[in-house]
Order: C-alpha cells, then sequence, then structure tokens
C-alpha cells in the first residue's frame, strides 16, 4: 500500500470537501427529517437503509432554533423542506407548531408525503383543516421591476397613506405570488405504488373545492423519467381530471406546469437513481446542487438530532448538532464538523 499516495488523496479530499462546504457563493437550504417512522413500505426506498432513528421524532425547539440560524445567513435559499419517512403520521399539532414557526420567519414550506392518509376522510380532513388555520399570506414572487413599477404607479403619498400592511395585501392581490405551503408528492412506478396517482387525484379534487385550501397549499410532484408514460397516463390524461395549460420548461423538457380541474401544479421529472448500487467513494464530494439560481448545499438534519450533507442520496459527514453540553451547533461548527467527518469517512473507505 503507498501511504505516500493515499495521504495525498485524503489531503486532498479533505481541501475539495471543505472548498464547497465552506464557499460563500454557495446557497444553502435546509432539509428536516421530523420522522423516519413511514406507513408503507416502498421498494427502493433509501429511507430504509437509515433505520436507525424509528420511534424518533425531531424536537420542534431544534427546528426553530435551527430555521432561525439559517435563515441568517447571507445566501440562505429562502425554502425548508419538511420529509420523513411520512410526515403526516406525527401529531399534527407538532406539524402546525413547525409549520406555523417556519411561516413565521417568511420561508417557503414544502411539506412532503406519500398523500396515502387523503384515503382516511377523518385524518384527511384534520390534516386539511390543519393547514387552513396556519396563519399565512402568499408569497411574493413579482420582480423588483414589477413591484416598483406598481407602486411608481399608486404613487409616494397614497403609498405612505395605506401603510405597509394594506399595501402588502394589495401587492398579493395584484402581483404574480404563490401559497407559502408546497404539497409535494411522488408520482411514478418504480418505487411508489400505482395507487399514488389516485391520491394525488383526490388531493386535487380537494383543493378545487376549497378557495381558503388554494390560497395556503400549492402540489407538485416529483417523478422518473423513466415513469412519465404512467404519470402522463394516470394525470395527465385521467378521465376524473381537467387539463390546461401545459407548458414545459428545462432543457430536456423536465419541468410541466399546468392546472388540473382549475388548480395551478408544477411537475418534475429526473432520472432514476438505484440507491443500492456500488458506492465510490470519490462520489462523497458531490454534495453541491446545481439549480439555474445557482449552486446550492443542503444541509439534511434526522431525528436522532444529527445532522449531515447528501451525495447521490448517501449522507456525507453525518455529526451530532448536539455539543457535549447540551447546546445546539451554531453553523459554522457543523461546517467544520461535517468536513472534518467527512474526511475521517473517506479515509476509511479508500484503507479498508
Amino acid at each position: 500500500m503507498n501511504f505516500v499516495h493515499i495521504n495525498k488523496r485524503i489531503d486532498n479530499f479533505a481541501s475539495e470537501i471543505w472548498d464547497k462546504i465552506s464557499n460563500p457563493q454557495n446557497s444553502i437550504e435546509a432539509l428536516f427529517y421530523l420522522t423516519q417512522n413511514c406507513n408503507l413500505t416502498c421498494r427502493g426506498c433509501y429511507m430504509r437503509e437509515l433505520n436507525d432513528n424509528h420511534g424518533k421524532t425531531m424536537p420542534a425547539n431544534d427546528v426553530l432554533r435551527y430555521l432561525r440560524m439559517m435563515h441568517k445567513q447571507e445566501h440562505f435559499f429562502g425554502s425548508v423542506v419538511f420529509s420523513g419517512g411520512e410526515i403526516f403520521t406525527l401529531p399534527t399539532q407538532y406539524l402546525q407548531t413547525n409549520v406555523q414557526n417556519a411561516v413565521d420567519i417568511n420561508e417557503h414550506i414544502h411539506l412532503k408525503t406519500n398523500l396515502s392518509w387523503i384515503q382516511n376522510p377523518q385524518t384527511a380532513n384534520e390534516i386539511f383543516n390543519m393547514l387552513k388555520n396556519i396563519n399565512a399570506d402568499k408569497l411574493l414572487t413579482a420582480t423588483d421591476q414589477e413591484i416598483n413599477d406598481f407602486l411608481s404607479k399608486i404613487g409616494k403619498e397614497k403609498c405612505l397613506e395605506l401603510g405597509h400592511n394594506r399595501l402588502h395585501k394589495m401587492m398579493l392581490e395584484h402581483l404574480p405570488s404563490v401559497p407559502p405551503i408546497d404539497i409535494c408528492t411522488s408520482i411514478d412506478n418504480k418505487i411508489h405504488p400505482h395507487s399514488c396517482s389516485q391520491w394525488f387525484i383526490s388531493a386535487i379534487n380537494k383543493l378545487s373545492q376549497d378557495t381558503l385550501l388554494n390560497e395556503k397549499v400549492q402540489l407538485k410532484t416529483f417523478s422518473f423519467l423513466e415513469s412519465f408514460d404512467f404519470f402522463v397516463k394516470n394525470i395527465l390524461k385521467s378521465p376524473k381530471l381537467k387539463i390546461e395549460n401545459i407548458e414545459t420548461f428545462g432543457e430536456y423538457n423536465e419541468i410541466l406546469t399546468y392546472t388540473a380541474n382549475g388548480i395551478n401544479i408544477t411537475s418534475f421529472f429526473g432520472q432514476y437513481f438505484d440507491t443500492k448500487q456500488k458506492f465510490s467513494p470519490e462520489t462523497m464530494t458531490d454534495v453541491i446542487v446545481e439549480s439555474p439560481s445557482g449552486p446550492r448545499i443542503v444541509y439534511y438534519f434526522y431525528p436522532d438530532r444529527t445532522v449531515a450533507l447528501d451525495a447521490n442520496m448517501r449522507p456525507v459527514g453525518r455529526i451530532s448538532y448536539v455539543t457535549k453540553t447540551g447546546n445546539l451547533k451554531s453553523i459554522k461548527q457543523i461546517q467544520q464538523e461535517i468536513a472534518k467527518r467527512a474526511t475521517q469517512e473517506y479515509a476509511h473507505l479508500i484503507t479498508r
């Protein structure tokens, strides 16, 4: 074994992973695995590989404090993901607390769910009522130019007379905006049950019949390009839905926007990734998400009070986010310890 060569590889990895983690130009995003419990056993589910957290729930106070820390970061992406497991197996009050805390900090919330709970009318009503009770306005998506043009038409004196709250309400009524909460689900025939398409149709019907819910919630789907035909057959060509205004975006038309029964929906398609394929240590630096808005790094928080980065659906540099004295670590501490832990993991993989 050439120890000089191995040490050089380890040093190069340590330098590369730290450069990526600490790059101030990266946007950062937070994904909170509130629970890893799930009511389904989908084949190929990557969360089943992380089976050490069943029965645990991430403390709501931890979520709130890291939401605040993330929000203070200069390049925070401005959206937060709550995922599982299946988050809607958790107590409704716990979820409401977390969602309300996030929207109070003015974050766009993505709730990842399999939607299977919609089959139970009592559970569905409880969840939808909780979402309707979230105190949150729509989020402005207008450009600075659109906002400036709108304010110029009103005039400076009238703006002062109206005050911030009334002016903000007028902008929400007249400028582009979106609901503050996304319900995100998967529609595919590779991992999830085929009935996932019917659960999604039920959600569309519910939102189309409830104006208040439609103001708070928007539906999004994620699927595989390999499941596109399944999606077309079961959603876009479903006799239960009136599909209109289809538009495609992305380099390979992998993003669809459309209306279904009058509800605005966005659907994303990506390549299927087999989480059981052989893991290469050299991919451990693949922790940057490339997006149209620029490079982004996502911190994954787990129910056992650990945090990690992600490379190809595998945690990298997973550490405790709690100090030995019981305090929560700062983002800077987390970055430093993840880089150190990831380097140790890499060294172990290439020397075993």
